[in-house]
């Protein structure tokens, strides 16, 4: 859903996706998913500039990689 939303420029959705996938991950301790999640979230907020919590969302997503699938980093 959130790839689909990033398609379309539906940035909106998109984060609502990600909020929901973050609560998902964290409720059911998945790393794989909440980094997955991190990463996409960082790119929406690339896409509207908001470079500085973007850069935090993508380092977020870089440690959880490093613990769950290095080879991901």
């Amino acid at each position: 859903m959130v790839t689909a939303c990033e398609r379309v420029r539906d940035f909106d959705r998109a984060a609502q996706w990600c909020d929901r996938m973050l609560e998902f991950a964290a409720r059911w301790h998945i790393r794989d998913l909440f980094a997955v999640c991190k990463a996409h979230y960082a790119a929406i907020l690339v896409s509207r500039g908001t470079w500085h919590e973007a850069e935090d969302a993508f380092a977020t997503a870089m440690r959880e990689f490093a613990g769950s699938r290095p080879g991901m980093q």
